[in-house]
């Protein structure tokens, strides 16, 4: 991911200061790109600037030429935005940004996509409003079938059941995803260790003492996430020393929560 930053950044000079619409808009696309390499990377900070960039650019080409399209770029630019703040465990920013892509998506008519809902399920989770994120999640599961968004039917459930199974600790779910990630995507795929800190997550947040014990085995021989996944990592270090801290079961489940959104990258 980083190496693809760079390299769309190298690209930059070749388009220069553009005054015409296409080549703005082309220059908000390289922005927009290099965003989504660094939330990927967990580097929140740099996506956020990145994703402002592309959004001011694609808004002058947007005003340039009154292009649907351009309009388009404008709303995927700041679902990345937002998504940073997400990834940083900025729940108010996220949610500012996110009305933004909202009322650009409606001032042209557009459908916001699965992943608006998915991210607003997020904050809301962070922000601890749990029956409201609950809804959110649903209706991104619902929305992702329902506009063919999904390249493979396990994509569905990584959002709608594994975060389901967090917030009514529902082990049994959570590792039933698990599984049916693992057997999708691969063992070592960033989709297998999201359903497994998911899982391990539910299981810590119980008071059965052989939930937290399978969840500690499970981390300790599930393969680490890949080094460019600085989220994921934070992740998994902070879950498999959770059952050392002795915390009581209150704030064990804090602790948890807090733990699935850290990233010690963030402010890169």
């Amino acid at each position: 991911f980083l190496g693809g930053a760079r390299a769309l950044r190298r690209m930059l000079p070749k388009i220069g200061f553009a005054g015409d619409a296409r080549r703005i808009a082309l220059r908000a696309r390289l922005h927009q790109k290099i965003a989504w390499f660094l939330v990927h990377s967990g580097r929140c900070v740099s996506a956020a600037g990145e994703s402002r960039v592309a959004r001011d650019l694609w808004r002058v080409a947007y005003h340039e030429s009154g292009s649907r399209e351009f309009a388009e770029g404008f709303v995927q630019a700041a679902l990345i935005g937002s998504h940073a703040w997400l990834l940083s465990r900025c729940p108010h920013e996220a949610w500012a940004v996110l009305d933004v892509a909202r009322d650009a998506a409606e001032s042209i008519g557009a459908p916001l996509g699965s992943d608006h809902s998915r991210q607003r399920g997020v904050a809301l989770l962070q922000l601890r409003e749990d029956q409201q994120a609950r809804k959110h999640f649903q209706k991104y599961a619902e929305l992702m079938e329902k506009l063919n968004e999904a390249t493979v039917p396990a994509q569905i459930l990584m959002t709608g059941a594994r975060h389901a199974g967090l917030l009514d600790l529902d082990c049994d779910q959570g590792f039933a995803v698990l599984a049916i990630a693992r057997q999708a995507f691969g063992e070592g795929s960033l989709e297998a260790s999201m359903a497994l800190h998911w899982v391990a997550a539910a299981s810590l947040s119980t008071d059965s003492s052989l939930a937290i014990r399978d969840a500690a085995d499970l981390l300790i021989h599930h393969p680490e996430p890949a080094p460019q996944f600085g989220h994921q990592a934070t992740i998994r270090k902070l879950l498999s020393i959770t059952p050392e801290l002795n915390f009581d079961p209150r704030l064990r489940r804090i602790w948890v929560r807090r733990a699935l959104y850290e990233n010690a990258f963030r402010s890169q």
